[in-house]
Order: C-alpha cells, then sequence, then structure tokens
C-alpha cells in the first residue's frame, strides 16, 4: 500500500496543497480564528497518514487498504479508458459499459453499496494522485479539514465568545483527526455531517448565504445517506426539532412561547421522524430490522472480540424494547469510556484519555448548573439542545450496537463535536466563582426571540 512512491510524491503534493490552504488561510479576517487554520490543517494531514501507517505495520490491513485497492484499478481504468472511468465514478452500476463492468466486479466491496461509494470517490482522486495511497489520503484530508472548518465557522457564528472552545470542540478532537481524515468511511460522512450541518443553518435558520449553503447540503446529504444513512436518519429529526424549536422563539408572548412548545417540538419532531422512517423504508435501518440486525451485529462482534476490548450493555432479543432497556447504559459507554485501566492497546489509551476530558467536562456542568436554571437555558438555545438530542440519540444507536471498544471509538465520532460543543456552551454560562458570565450567542436568527440569550449577545 505504502511504497517508495508514496515517499517521493507525498512532499511534492503536500506542499502545493498546503500553499493552497495557506493562501485562504491569509483571507481569513478574524486574527483569533485564523491561528486555529493551519494547525488544524496540519493535524488532519498527519492523522490521515499515521492512519496508512497503522493499517499497513500494525494491523496488517483492513478498509483504507481495500478502499485502495479499489481505487488504484480504477486509476488504471482511467489509462485505459477514461470513459469507462466516468461511468464507474458517476453511474451506477446498472448502466455500466463491459469495461466498466469487468473493472468494478474485481474491486473490493464491488457488492456493498455503501463501500464501494468510498472506493469509487477515491477512484476519482486517483487518477490526479499518480495511484499514490498517501496523495489519495491527503486529498480526504483536506476535504476533511474543509468540513470541519466550516462547521467551525458556523458555530463561532452562534457563539463568538467561545472561539478557542469550540475550537477544541470541532478541530482538535484527537479521535475526530485520526478516524475523520484519512482513506476511510468516516472521514466522509463526518464531512458529510459537518456541511450538511453547515447547509442547515445558513438556509434554514439564518436563510442567508443561500447558493454555496445549499451545495453543502445537499453534499452532506447525499455523503451520508450513501455511505451510513444511519447518521442521516439521526441528524434529520434533531435538525427539525432545532427549526421547529428556534420557531418558537418568534412568539413574542412568554405564556404562548411556553404553551406552544410542546405542540411545536412534536410537530417539527414528529414530521422529522416522519420523513426519517420513509427515507428508512426497505433499507437494514427500517425498524422492523432494525433491532433484530443490531443484535445479530452486537453478539457477532462481542464473539469475535478479545477478552479486554468488549462490553456488554445487557441482553438484546431482537425487539426494539430490548434495546431501549439497554439506552442508558449504552449512551454511557458510547460517551465516556474507555476508561483508562481498559486500555490495552495506544489507541485505546488515547480514547480513554479522551473520554476521561468529557467525563471531567460533565461533572463540571452537573456541580455548577443548577438543574432548573439548565432547562431554562436550554429552552432559550435551540442549537444546543439539537447537539444534545443528536449525541444521546447516536450514542445510543452506537452504544448498543459495537460491544467493542475499537469499534466504538471509531463509530462515535460523528457525535463528539456536537456533544462536547454543547458542554463548553453550558459551562459559558455557569464559571467558576468569580468569574464573569460569558453571553455566549451570537446575532439572531430573523426569527428569534428578542429576550433570548442569543438577542442579547448585540448587547454584551
Amino acid at each position: 500500500m505504502l511504497t517508495l512512491q508514496d515517499l517521493i510524491l507525498t512532499p511534492l503534493y503536500f506542499l502545493f496543497v498546503f500553499g493552497l490552504v495557506y493562501t485562504f488561510r491569509n483571507r481569513v479576517r478574524d486574527k483569533e480564528i485564523r491561528k486555529y487554520f493551519l494547525p488544524a490543517f496540519l493535524l488532519r494531514v498527519v492523522g490521515a497518514i499515521f492512519l496508512g501507517l497503522i493499517y499497513q505495520f500494525y494491523y496488517g490491513a483492513g478498509d483504507t487498504t481495500l478502499y485502495f485497492q479499489g481505487a488504484r484499478k480504477m486509476g488504471q481504468l482511467f489509462e485505459q479508458e477514461a470513459g469507462s472511468w466516468a461511468e464507474v465514478v458517476f453511474g451506477s452500476p446498472e448502466s455500466y459499459g463491459a469495461l466498466a463492468q469487468i473493472y468494478s466486479r474485481g474491486m473490493p466491496y464491488s457488492d456493498d453499496h455503501a463501500s464501494f461509494m468510498v472506493s469509487r470517490i477515491a477512484g476519482f482522486c486517483a487518477p490526479f494522485a499518480a495511484n499514490t495511497y498517501s496523495v489519495i489520503a491527503l486529498f480526504f484530508a483536506s476535504f476533511s479539514f474543509f468540513a470541519a472548518w466550516k462547521m467551525y465557522q458556523t458555530w463561532i457564528e452562534i457563539y463568538p465568545n467561545l472561539k478557542k472552545e469550540l475550537a477544541r470542540a470541532v478541530l482538535f478532537l484527537p479521535s475526530v483527526i485520526f478516524w475523520g481524515a484519512g482513506l476511510m468511511k468516516d472521514s466522509l460522512t463526518f464531512s458529510g455531517l459537518a456541511l450538511f450541518f453547515t447547509g442547515f443553518y445558513w438556509v434554514l435558520i439564518r436563510r442567508r448565504k443561500f447558493f454555496w449553503n445549499a451545495i453543502y447540503l445537499l453534499i452532506g446529504a447525499f455523503l451520508m445517506s450513501q455511505i451510513k444513512l444511519y447518521i442521516f436518519l439521526v441528524m434529520l429529526p434533531a435538525c427539525g426539532i432545532w427549526f421547529f424549536y428556534t420557531y418558537k422563539n418568534r412568539i413574542k408572548s412568554q405564556f404562548l412561547r411556553i404553551a406552544l412548545l410542546p405542540i411545536l417540538l412534536a410537530v417539527g419532531g414528529g414530521s422529522a421522524a416522519y420523513f426519517t422512517l420513509r427515507l428508512s423504508e426497505g433499507t437494514e435501518f427500517a425498524l422492523d430490522r432494525f433491532a433484530k440486525r443490531t443484535k445479530i451485529t452486537a453478539e457477532w462482534i462481542y464473539k469475535v472480540s478479545d477478552e479486554g476490548s468488549r462490553y456488554d450493555v445487557g441482553e438484546l432479543d431482537g425487539t426494539f424494547g430490548s434495546m431501549l432497556r439497554a439506552a442508558p447504559l449504552s449512551i454511557f459507554v458510547a460517551l465516556y469510556r474507555p476508561f483508562i485501566w481498559e486500555s490495552r492497546n495506544p489507541n485505546m489509551l488515547l480514547a480513554a484519555l479522551e473520554c476521561s476530558y468529557f467525563i471531567w467536562l460533565t461533572l463540571l456542568v452537573l456541580r455548577r448548573a443548577k438543574l432548573r436554571d439548565l432547562f431554562k437555558f436550554l429552552s432559550q438555545e435551540p442549537q444546543v439542545v439539537m447537539s444534545l438530542f443528536f449525541a444521546l440519540v447516536f450514542g445510543f444507536f452506537v452504544g448498543v450496537s459495537s460491544s467493542n471498544f475499537g469499534t466504538l471509538v471509531r463509530y462515535k465520532i460523528p457525535l463528539l463535536p456536537f456533544f462536547v460543543a454543547a458542554l463548553y456552551i453550558i459551562l459559558a454560562q455557569y464559571p467558576q466563582k468569580g468569574k464573569k458570565k460569558r453571553r455566549p450567542a451570537a446575532t439572531p436568527p430573523p426569527f428569534s426571540n428578542p429576550n433570548s440569550l442569543s438577542a442579547q449577545a448585540s448587547k454584551v
């Protein structure tokens, strides 16, 4: 996978990409966030290359190896016939010509739509990357950085006084850097989630900057739905709640806002849930199949995992009820484990240290925030409610189905920026004694409540 060609070409490609990145960095007007630009990019590049080294020299092989094999085969197809290469990249298998069919059938994961999509995207990069693994990984890392930066810009648009904290949450989480930047499914789906979040905010919440953000919205929806549909199925109801919860703030009467809140949440969540169910029909994530599939997956992963790397959240019998009974423990595992003493290798130790940090942040929130005040704050911050909803529901699904810490660390990265960002935002409202409370919210959306924290930001 990694050869002498990688050693020669990667520095050359990196200098070219770095030049472009540096040019865009100089266009960032805010000096406070500009300092995060290059470190965030460089860490993702290091994470992408390091992932390839780990898989080649530690694991011996893995998903990223198979994706590259498919991409290299598509690069060879491009050299033979560019038209057939375009068929594989942009067309559907049913419409492939004879040569495209021959090449695609020889690619790993040709019978797995989601994994094959990763190979197709990598195969699109292959001719421009001289069929070189680390250069393709560089392209994936650059795309991941771009999406993460857009997500970060969106968060600080909402909370401009939390630039440092939100940079930690979105740009510098170790698990996201390692698993969300290389030639893997996770880098594409995380990027899709970040772009979808960005597009949703600007197009449907702020109603500004439509053109590019509508494109981000569509790209994000495409990547999630084609590669990991379950991420999209959790994000949709979260965004539905976000939208209707925000719309609630347009009502000037406090009595009507309180009275209509359950209705608006039910309509928002219900509408999103309806579309989620319709989108999942006929797939492995349909409700009548999901519980059975979860049971089979969890049991299989638990069986093939080593004693020290597996975990159990309770007995699953193939019904949704048994999954719900396991929900509290599943969420806890997804957010806070592995513990440090459960580490069995360097990757698990890194994840355990990261989880220890999440535990510390959560304990700070529980120590500083009174429950009544916390609910009042959340009633004014729909984006925080959306983030917590997504993190908890997504944590439930990955926690109940993974059964292995190594798998869990990789699968849970979509929830981490939302969960950590929510904790930082809450902590900003409940600082240590002797420190000033920071108003975190930015210029309010067009239909926000003028009495909310968001609206008060312009007065701070």
